[in-house]
């Protein structure tokens, strides 16, 4: 079991470091060339958008254009099998798949064989983490055969599947507001008092203001969010770690 590697990953302080971590743990592996794509769901205020979609690979720009995303507006076969499926499939068993019910075959296919990436599994990522959903591709070398993935998959697939987990959930819980706060201090005690379920009339006793000074403060935090209820703003504020922000130790609690 790659306990190293897992420990490193799940201690991760950022996503540039994430991504030097998992890359040495799928070498460790035996993938060469990993494609780690995340998407996160809820929709967040123009603000907060840049951090939505994380990309974390070491296949050169060209193969990922060409091979891996979409063309003409249509979204990669392997990418609809995520969509829909959980666990594991490889590019060769997914194309069976598709020509068994008489599609014509998706054209990444030979693309990818065509740049040695024929021999590449898909590990779905879907409902691992709450509003986010991921896929990896992991191919052993360029140039790989089918069969030289089979053998090495049934070794190592175990331990691959478990460092893509791992690294899907560190990803979901690593900050990613590092830019100007979106939120007042006052709006955002105010949203954490009522995301706690204090009323109005008990926020302003606990803050030591009126009544209407918290509803305004909540009014200002929802246009700052782009929310239309108060419901809603608790909610992005969340997901944007507005809210209940993080404190970080320099020691750890013993």
């Amino acid at each position: 079991m790659p306990i190293d590697h897992l420990q490193k990953i799940a201690r991760a302080p950022d996503i540039d470091t994430l991504r030097g971590f998992f890359l040495d743990a799928m070498k460790g592996q035996g993938f060469e060339n990993a494609f780690y794509t995340a998407r996160f769901l809820a929709a967040l205020p123009s603000q907060s958008r840049h951090h939505q979609d994380v990309l974390i690979t070491n296949i050169p720009k060209t193969m990922q254009q060409e091979m891996l995303r979409p063309r003409a507006g249509r979204t990669p076969q392997w990418a609809e099998w995520v969509d829909r499926n959980d666990g594991t499939i490889s590019f060769r068993d997914l194309r069976r798949t598709i020509e068994a019910v008489g599609a014509s075959r998706p054209p990444e296919f030979e693309i990818a064989r065509h740049h040695g990436l024929g021999a590449v599994q898909v590990v779905s990522l879907r409902g691992q983490v709450m509003r986010w959903t991921g896929a990896v591709l992991l191919n052993p070398r360029l140039g790989a055969t089918p069969e030289e993935l089979d053998a090495l998959w049934r070794e190592r697939g175990r331990e691959a599947v478990l460092i893509c987990r791992v690294a899907h959930l560190r990803l979901a819980t690593i900050p990613r507001n590092s830019g100007q706060p979106l939120l007042t201090p006052r709006q955002r005690e105010v949203l954490e008092w009522r995301s706690a379920g204090k009323t109005v009339g008990e926020i302003a006793t606990i803050i030591g203001v009126t009544p209407a000074t918290v509803e305004k403060h909540m009014r200002l935090a929802r246009e700052a969010l782009g929310a239309q209820t108060t419901a809603q703003a608790i909610l992005r504020a969340h997901v944007a770690h507005e809210l209940f922000p993080r404190v970080m130790h320099s020691q750890p609690l013993t």
